[in-house]
């Protein structure tokens, strides 16, 4: 019974397929450069596709703003289906100077994208999915992206250079 427990496992630690992490600094930078070009290119079309947007700035002096929008997409030619993007970005100046900001893109089901910024770097970046029945918004590539030096990008993992101190 051991033996045949023993042999099952060794069996399936062999033919599990494990995930490697890349260290290869020039594809490193070169997956993170595509990821952030990618939130950046999503981010720009779907604040220009909006067809409306609202946003709490009554005061100017507000430490915290919040701007939606929602833009309308059909799913295909010939079709009468509609999805509907909804789009949010929270800002927050904070009194130490500090810019922070949270964009998030979803449709009703499915988070499409998050990102976490502060004073203009990204922090954290998810891409999590297809924008359904749209090819200029449709995301190419799908990963993650943390600042403490990781990348996710289709399924391969990286590992960024750390900087020499």
């Amino acid at each position: 019974m051991h033996y045949r427990l023993a042999l099952l496992a060794a069996f399936l630690t062999t033919t599990a397929a494990k995930a490697q992490l890349i260290a290869n600094p020039a594809r490193a930078l070169a997956a993170r450069d595509t990821l952030l070009q990618q939130a950046t290119q999503l981010r720009q079309q779907v604040q220009a596709q909006s067809a409306f947007f609202t946003a709490n700035g009554h005061t100017p002096h507000l430490r915290r703003q919040v701007v939606r929008g929602i833009v309308k997409l059909t799913a295909g030619a010939g079709t009468a289906t509609t999805t509907q993007l909804r789009w949010r970005q929270v800002t927050r100046y904070r009194r130490n100077g500090r810019v922070q900001e949270h964009f998030l893109v979803k449709t009703s089901s499915k988070l499409i994208m998050d990102e976490h910024r502060l004073n203009g770097h990204t922090l954290r970046l998810v891409i999590l999915s297809q924008v359904p029945g749209s090819g200029s918004l449709t995301p190419r590539h799908l990963g993650k992206y943390w600042q403490s030096g990781y990348v996710l990008l289709d399924r391969k993992q990286y590992a960024l250079p750390q900087p020499a101190q």
